[in-house]
């Protein structure tokens, strides 16, 4: 900020010298005229400030523009530069948080999966207890009385091979639709 204002500074005094330096030279006109002077000499001295110093002024100032205009040519790439950066980590920031973001969605998933594999198995079994009565009661399957599988536990490791197969179909069948969801994005 510092730097425009100083340019924007020397630019003031360089249309100051030159609008001043033209409205001393039209000064300088209307005297030798109202005075009728035929000399080239007789306002020499005060033909050389414009002609002399004042050029120096204006020189000086060019010089002192340029200089500054490639300052602040460089100060704009800098500036740019940075906003680039900012513009690529923002860019990094933001493809992180899309990763942790899906990331998130398919633990949900997973934890979906597994509760409601808890639930199916929970439901098995549940379905499964009507075939244990006091006449046809649970024994362990090491007891040598038992001459064959419960009826109960044939069914309930029926539905679990089954909601296992099922789920095995579903998993694989999610990570498809996860592979091609990720080779569109």
């Amino acid at each position: 900020v510092e730097y425009a204002k100083l340019l924007r500074e020397l630019e003031f005094r360089r249309n100051s010298i030159f609008i001043n330096t033209d409205n001393y030279n039209t000064k300088l006109q209307i005297i030798r005229e109202d005075l009728e002077l035929t000399e080239p000499q007789a306002l020499v001295f005060l033909e050389r400030f414009s002609t002399e110093y004042c050029n120096t002024f204006k020189e000086q100032i060019k010089a002192d523009l340029s200089y500054f205009v490639q300052g602040s040519s460089l100060l704009e790439r800098a500036i740019d530069s940075i906003r680039g950066i900012v513009a690529i980590d923002q860019a990094e920031r933001d493809r992180e948080r899309v990763k942790k973001d899906q990331e998130r969605d398919r633990q949900l998933q997973m934890m979906i999966f597994a509760a409601g594999s808890a639930v199916t198995v929970g439901g098995i079994i549940a379905s499964s207890s009507g075939q244990v009565t006091p006449q046809n009661p649970l024994k362990s399957p090491f007891d040598k009385s038992a001459n064959s599988l419960h009826s109960f536990t044939v069914f309930v490791l029926v539905s679990i091979i089954a909601a296992i197969v099922s789920g095995l179909i579903a998993w694989q069948v999610t990570k498809f639709i996860h592979k091609q969801t990720d080779k569109n994005s």
